[in-house]
């Protein structure tokens, strides 16, 4: 008599997009920032607000709406380097975004959007700024201040796809008083992130030889029976879930020759590694960034791993003999689903560790 136990793994896949609501203080739920100039840190008499009107077109929803909102924006003086890569950490305005329920993930829904520019000086040295795109360095516009020099207010139309910009502020004589690192936001980008967790898959009706040489007992089976390619078992939302079966099988070799017994056809079926409910739709929602759209196609495709190996293999059956063949089966679950956290949300969050905690705590699916 000869055991054979071979590992089945089952995936069920989720792809979920999650909302940090709350994770910042100065949100709003109208759709409209406060225009208000902020003091630059480089240079305390010279303020400025940058923001974008566009319409915008929720992802969770469906509802279109017009919206201004609050851009990233960092200062540097006149004799320093400019450095985008330091917008964040040097951010003096931070972006404002939505709290309303279904506008956790958004984009433009226009091809242009309108780039709000408000800059004050309270000793009137302003002359113009110019606004650039800092990927390709085109010049975008140039805003002349009033009369006075104490001020330079526009609305200035641009490709929403763009939204790295360099706004030099300029004095009357054209010299350098400050340099701005806007980012307008990266509204439909997101970013991946992959949690998991066991279940118990069914197990499948254990068979016993006919001619009584071996019955399947307790110890051979473990969970509850059912088809183990139904999501999503018994148990969800621990660490490793597992059961178990048997199947045996009567055979009779009266040749001198050995030859390969396969396990009845209800076994035969599974295989090392196979998807027994998956729900990615990526198509669903819009990713900008294709560098992002590829780390979120790669998530999912590990999770989506298949093994068509077949689990059990065959017993060799040795000449002249006449016993029972038993096959032992071990299934394993494992329940994965792709967080794609909108980027600005997690971007403006102090605490994404403790939320993806707290969101994995919370991941037990039911009903499949």
């Amino acid at each position: 008599m000869m055991n054979r136990k071979q590992l089945l793994l089952i995936c069920l896949t989720a792809l979920l997009f999650v909302g940090l609501a709350g994770a910042h203080s100065m949100s709003y739920s109208g759709g409209q920032a406060q225009k208000v100039p902020t003091a630059l840190p480089t240079d305390p008499n010279l303020a400025t607000y940058v923001g974008i009107t566009n319409n915008f077109h929720s992802q969770i929803n469906g509802e279109t709406r017009n919206m201004s909102l609050k851009s990233w924006a960092a200062a540097f003086g006149p004799g320093e380097t400019f450095d985008y890569s330091a917008l964040l950490d040097r951010s003096f305005q931070t972006l404002d975004l939505p709290t309303d329920t279904g506008w956790n993930l958004f984009d433009c829904a226009d091809p242009s959007f309108s780039i709000d520019i408000d800059i004050t000086d309270s000793m009137n040295r302003l002359g113009s700024a110019k606004v650039y795109e800092v990927q390709s360095g085109a010049l975008v516009a140039t805003i002349q201040a009033n009369a006075g020099g104490g001020r330079i207010q526009a609305a200035v139309q641009n490709d929403s796809a763009v939204t790295e910009y360099r706004i030099a502020i300029l004095n009357a004589s054209g010299a350098v008083l400050s340099t701005l690192a806007v980012d307008a936001g990266k509204f439909a980008t997101v970013f991946p992130v992959t949690v998991g967790g066991g279940f118990e898959p069914f197990y499948p009706e254990p068979i016993s030889a006919p001619m009584n040489h071996y019955t399947v007992g307790p110890n051979d089976v473990s969970g509850t029976q059912g088809n183990p390619k139904i999501a999503p078992g018994v148990v969800s939302g621990i660490s490793v879930g597992f059961s178990k079966s048997a199947c045996a099988m009567d055979y009779k070799n009266d040749n001198s020759v050995t030859f390969p017994l396969d396990p009845p056809a209800s076994f035969a079926q599974y295989v090392k590694r196979d998807i027994i409910a998956n729900t990615v739709d990526i198509t669903r929602y819009k990713v900008e960034d294709p560098a992002v759209f590829r780390v979120l196609q790669a998530a999912i495709n590990l999770a989506t791993v298949r093994d068509l190996t077949r689990a059990l293999s065959n017993v060799d059956i040795s000449p002249f003999n006449d016993a029972t063949a038993l096959w032992r089966i071990e299934f394993r679950g494992q329940a994965t689903a792709v967080l794609a956290v909108p980027f600005e949300r997690k971007r403006k969050s102090s605490g994404f560790g403790a939320l993806v905690s707290a969101i994995t705590s919370t991941l037990a699916p039911s009903r499949g």
